[in-house]
């Protein structure tokens, strides 16, 4: 089932790799918990993911909606720090090439990756730049409220509060 969709994103290449991927994405997306927590748990298939958001436009912006979806659960984001995702998800969120719901999206997956053990790699990341800005562009919203949760997490880092004086001014 998804081990050989799995196996065949990673190593198919072309039109086969692009449906298997396009697949991932689906289960990633569908709203099946079983199948985002069997993604979520494969290390491959959260690292390819993390792939296709340094990727052309019409990649990127699906697999940052995927990515955030999966945040939901630890082993992904274990997966997606280790795989570069932190940095990834920041660059996705500063992007002016992404339209503003997938910049909301990449900026709600780095909300949820500001938890322990890994607010260090979000601090570190410029993580605490884009939940500021994500605050200030959402007013009182959803994204403002995971963004208010997540600066706070990384206030009880070292790194954060570093990252929080450098990217908030004084905040």
């Amino acid at each position: 089932g998804r081990s050989h969709v799995r196996q065949l994103a990673e190593a198919a290449s072309g039109a086969a790799q692009s449906h298997a991927v396009t697949l991932l994405r689906k289960l990633a997306c569908g709203g099946d918990d079983e199948a985002q927590a069997a993604v979520a748990c494969s290390e491959p298939a959260v690292q390819l993911l993390v792939q296709h958001v340094s990727d052309g436009l019409e990649e990127r912006i699906p697999a940052v909606g995927s990515l955030r979806q999966l945040s939901r659960w630890s082993e992904a984001r274990r997966s997606m720090v280790e795989a570069g995702g932190v940095a990834a998800l920041v660059e996705a969120a500063r992007s002016r090439d992404l339209d503003g719901h997938a910049r909301r999206e990449a900026s709600l997956a780095v909300a949820q990756l500001a938890c322990a053990p890994h607010a260090e790699a979000v601090a570190c990341a410029g993580g605490a730049e884009v939940l500021i800005e994500a605050m200030r562009r959402d007013g009182g919203g959803e994204v403002a409220g995971a963004a208010a949760g997540a600066l706070g997490v990384l206030a009880g880092t070292a790194a954060g509060r570093w990252a929080l004086r450098r990217d908030g001014g004084g905040v």
